[in-house]
């Protein structure tokens, strides 16, 4: 009786188990679905960066669907990481005479400190 009742909470305790592994390895899938796109674009916006082009780092959509993801304190750390991110780039840029804008390049590394904050932040699971 003891054999078939060890044996029960064997196959028991695997299915539990096995449920809990196979629902962290879809969360993590969709995590990095979310979070594979915006580090893509952070790369690009430094691969930018180094040849003279200045834009903007990611897309915002791909952001919002990532900020719905997180749990309150991620999603906090990552907003306060945005801010200092916008901060940074508005010093780096000053407005010409004519209605555009100038990217300081020595203004620069303020928002490349940023952006390794956003990529440490983000980290594929």
């Amino acid at each position: 009786m003891s054999e078939i009742l060890a044996g029960l909470i064997g196959v028991l305790v695997g299915v539990f188990l096995g449920n809990r592994l196979a629902l962290g390895r879809d969360k993590r899938r969709e995590h990095n679905a979310v979070v594979q796109p915006i580090l893509v674009s952070l790369l690009k916006f430094r691969k930018n960066i180094k040849q003279g082009q200045f834009g903007i780092a990611y897309n915002e959509s791909d952001m919002d669907k990532l900020l719905g993801s997180l749990s309150k304190r991620r999603r906090k750390k990552l907003e306060d990481l945005l801010a200092h991110y916008w901060d940074a780039n508005r010093n780096a840029q000053i407005r010409d005479g004519l209605g555009g804008q100038v990217v300081m390049l020595d203004k620069l590394n303020p928002v490349l400190k940023e952006i390794d904050a956003i990529e440490c932040l983000l980290k594929l699971k």
